[in-house]
């Protein structure tokens, strides 16, 4: 009778191994470094440029347009102009040199930027409504007591009587203001006018030019 023997069979491998807390992890290096840091790229940019360069001339030109034409709406607010006189000769005598001298009269020169000086012409023009020319010279009377405001704003102007209304114009066709006979006539554009309405009907349609004061007062330089 035989018996049967058992020998001991070895443990196999682990497919798989085990992952131990004390085990040191392995030092991973990428294959390649990362990408170096570039600046802009200007070809790209004039490359982009070149493509709509057409369009980008095209909206500038229609930007620069459209602001012309509105400066061509917007009513002046004021304007400032002065003139500034250096008197650099020597002093006689020990004292300084002026416009008016003790003992001495203007020279020639002196009296010619006296007379042009805007404080004596100003006053001139305003006394003589020089800044204003009616085309008719017989529609004078109707600007007897015409005068201006600061911020006129010149022009060529109409103005129409229609029954017991006026109407003014610009470039003869534009309405600017209107209104009933006896009230101011162009306030909001500068005029300080308001003839009776006995004087606006003798009148159906008077035109003239005006200017500013100071555009006045260069003519007659």
């Amino acid at each position: 009778m035989s018996g049967k023997t058992n020998h001991p069979v070895p443990a196999a491998t682990p497919p798989v191994e085990v992952y131990s807390d004390s085990a040191e992890l392995a030092n991973w290096t990428p294959s390649e470094g990362a990408p170096a840091a570039t600046g802009p790229n200007m070809q790209r940019y004039l490359s982009a440029l070149g493509r709509f360069k057409w369009l980008i001339l095209f909206l500038t030109a229609i930007g620069g347009g459209a602001g012309y034409v509105a400066t061509k709406f917007v009513d002046p607010e004021y304007e400032v102009e002065s003139n500034i006189t250096l008197d650099l000769g020597s002093s006689v005598g020990g004292g300084q040199n002026g416009p008016i001298q003790d003992g001495r009269s203007l020279d020639e020169s002196s009296w010619s930027d006296l007379l042009r000086s805007y404080s004596v012409i100003d006053p001139v023009v305003m006394k003589h409504q020089l800044y204003l020319e009616p085309d008719n010279e017989a529609d004078s009377l109707l600007f007897q007591d015409f005068n201006v405001n600061p911020g006129l704003i010149g022009g060529d102007y109409t103005l129409k009587v229609d029954g017991k209304f006026w109407h003014l114009l610009i470039n003869g066709s534009i309405p600017r203001d209107s209104g009933v006979l006896g009230d101011s006539i162009g306030l909001r554009r500068g005029f300080a006018w308001a003839p009776s309405p006995q004087a606006l009907s003798r009148v159906t349609s008077s035109s003239f030019s005006i200017v500013t004061p100071r555009e006045a007062s260069r003519k007659l330089y």
